[in-house]
Parts: C-alpha cells; structure tokens; sequence
C-alpha cells in the first residue's frame, strides 16, 4: 500500500492538501508449468500401494511470489495408502496471496500377482465302473489357493462329474483372481479295469467221436458265454481242443481273458463215448 497526497493551490499560492493511498492487490494464479507424471504401479502382498510424494515433480511460476515460495501441496498426501484401482491425486499450487492453481495426476494400482496354489489335491486311482469308466471327483474340494486380493474361481479341467474312460486323465486346476492373473497345479486320475469277466456253460457236455476209441477233444470254447464290463473277452479252454481222448469223461476248463489281463473260469463235464465198434480183419491161419 502506498500513501498519496493531493495538494491544491491558487493563483496566491494558498494550499490545501488531503492524503489517500494506493494499494496493489495480486489476484493473479501460478501457473503449474511442468504437472507430476501420472505413475502405474502393481499393488503389494496386502493388496494396495503407498502413495508417493508428487509434489516435487511440479514446477511453477508466478508474477509475484518466487518459485521457492511456492506452497505446493496434494491430496491425497503422501504416504496414503491407497486400494487396487485409480486414485485421482490434485496437485495445488499457491503464491503468497492464496491464488492457486491445480493439476491432476493419477495413480493407478494394478494387481499384477498371481495366486498361489498352496495345497494341490493328490492324484487318485480307482476301479472303472461297470461302464468302464469313471465320474471325475472333485479334486478343488481337495485344494487351497491364496492371492493377495483374492481368488475369484478355482476350477478345474476336465470338470467334476465328467465322465472319463480307463486310463490316466490329466486334471489340471485353475486358479484365478479378479485382474485375470491365474495359477495351476495338475493331478491326475488313474482309472484301472478290476472287474473280472463272467462266464458260465453248461455243466454238462457230450462229445462223440469219429471213431470207437480214440479223437480229437474238439473246439468247446463256443459252450461259454462271456462278456467283461470294458472290452471283448477271450476264450480259451484246458486240455485244448487238439487233445487227445478216449471214451469216458474229461473236465474242461473254460477261461474268459479281458484286456487287463483278468480272468474268469468255468468247468464243463464233457462225456467222451466212440462211434460205431472196433473191426478186425483176420487171416485164415489165425483160426487154426
């Protein structure tokens, strides 16, 4: 403020006087020349980030006040800790007089870790059922996972209940959180075959031969019905069917073989008897 004085005086140089002042008023606003670059982090193990200081980024002028008397401040301040996603931080300046002016810089946290599988569930191996097959079990009930956010879905492939056919089935399970990030551990499911085949025949069997006293046993297998829950059997028959036998009676095993190499037996009670009587040819001598 700067203090005036007016005079006034005649032709006879009487005077009279009077004092105002003159103040100067700075209405005019910092200008921010250079704003804090706008930051992208990932968020820590709890799931969030500290916020830095940006003030020192900044670089302002002003008409009146100095660069280095520039109050320049932010809110958020820093050292917040702030949640996954955006945090919009305004960045103010003001001079001596209380002008200001702002600028915005963003924050943004990311969650860029995966999860971690700490328990994956054990492989397992079962028997095929009777449609040689298996319901897939739910190997996530057996499983434990963590995030630092958190675990969104835990799945896994091929799906609990599906269906799946002797052998070993890779179950890979999934992991994942709410940015998408994903981890896997895998077990697998060894479906065996332990269902023996069934077979039955008849107790009883009658084989006749081409000739009184001695033959052939002959092809039996054909007497036996087989079958086994996973594939086509295989019959086969002790003594075999090129043995030799006489009239009389033979016990013949029938043996019924699946592809895991599982048997079933049955025995069948084969009565032997000759066809036709013996024949002999005689010289005349032997008579004498």
């Amino acid at each position: 403020t700067v203090s005036v004085t007016v005079t006034v005086a005649d032709a006879a140089g009487n005077t009279a006087s009077c004092t105002t002042s003159f103040t100067a008023v700075d209405t005019t606003a910092p200008i921010v020349t250079t704003c804090p670059t706008s930051q992208t982090v990932s968020a820590s193990a709890t799931c969030d980030a500290i916020l830095p200081e940006f003030t020192s980024e900044v670089v302002a002028t002003d008409n009146v006040t100095a660069a280095g008397s520039l109050v320049i401040t932010q809110v958020p301040v820093a050292g917040t800790v702030v949640a996954k996603g955006t945090t919009n931080v305004t960045v103010t300046v003001a001079d001596a007089a209380g002008n200001t002016s702002t600028c915005a810089v963003v924050y943004q946290v990311n969650d860029t870790t995966a999860p971690q599988i700490t328990v994956c569930a054990p492989s397992q191996t079962v028997s095929a059922d009777t449609n040689c097959g298996f319901l897939v079990p739910n190997f996530v009930a057996g499983s434990t996972a963590t995030d630092n956010c958190a675990v969104t879905s835990f799945t896994q492939a091929p799906a609990a209940g599906s269906t799946v056919s002797v052998g070993i089935t890779t179950v890979t399970l999934t992991a994942t959180d709410a940015a998408g990030n994903s981890a896997t551990c895998v077990a697998t499911l060894t479906v065996n075959d332990t269902t023996v085949p069934t077979i039955s025949a008849a107790a009883t069997h009658t084989v006749t031969l081409a000739s009184p006293c001695i033959g052939t046993l002959g092809d039996l297998t054909t007497l036996a019905t087989a079958a086994d829950n996973c594939t086509t059997v295989t019959v086969t028959q002790s003594p075999l069917a090129t043995a030799t036998v006489v009239p009389g009676t033979v016990t013949v095993t029938l043996t019924a073989t699946d592809s895991a190499g599982l048997t079933a037996t049955t025995t069948v009670t084969v009565t032997v008897s000759g066809s036709g009587a013996p024949s002999a040819t005689y010289a005349d001598d032997d008579w004498s």
